[in-house]
């Protein structure tokens, strides 16, 4: 494993002087397919396996080989090197439109899914009556007690980091 580590520091530095923004920047390239599919997905009971499962692939494929432009960019010229050059965050936000835009368009030429396979998986199909809530006002008391906590916890952190 830590050969593996020792490769990418060299990689990393063609990337980013700064650790933080190649982190992110390798994970715009990851994230936006899979946002894509699970967002679209929960909101739209006519997406299927074979809009998601194009929609990952487009994504992977694009992903990849913005990382491979970035880290050959000194080489590049013309559209290759404008399409290495793009920020990171803008090209997530690019790579997200097309995987929807790729998760639609598969969705739609391709047969739908069941109805039986739907159940209670996305805003459309879920019967508010046959979703268990506990009666119990310990648990309702216990939830909102670890909520406030767990957003108090956060806003602490929020001002450590800012101060």
């Amino acid at each position: 494993m830590v050969v593996f580590g020792l490769l990418w520091i060299p990689l990393m530095k063609l990337i980013s002087s700064q650790l933080y923004q190649y982190i992110q920047s390798v994970q715009s390239y990851i994230s936006p397919p899979i946002a894509a599919v699970f967002l679209v997905g929960v909101f739209w009971k006519r997406v299927n396996a074979k809009g998601a499962m194009a929609s990952l692939v487009t994504g992977a494929v694009l992903g990849l080989s913005r990382l491979i432009a970035e880290l050959s960019k000194s080489s590049l010229s013309g559209p290759l090197y404008a399409f290495a050059d793009i920020n990171f965050l803008h090209f997530a936000v690019i790579l997200f439109l097309i995987c929807v835009a790729v998760l639609v368009i598969v969705s739609l030429v391709s047969a739908p899914p069941s109805d039986k396979k739907l159940v209670n998986l996305t805003f459309a199909t879920v019967d508010l009556g046959q979703v268990e809530t506990p009666s119990d006002p310990a648990w309702r008391k216990k939830d909102v007690m670890l909520s406030i906590i767990l957003a108090v916890l956060v806003g602490l952190v929020w001002l450590y980091f800012t101060g």
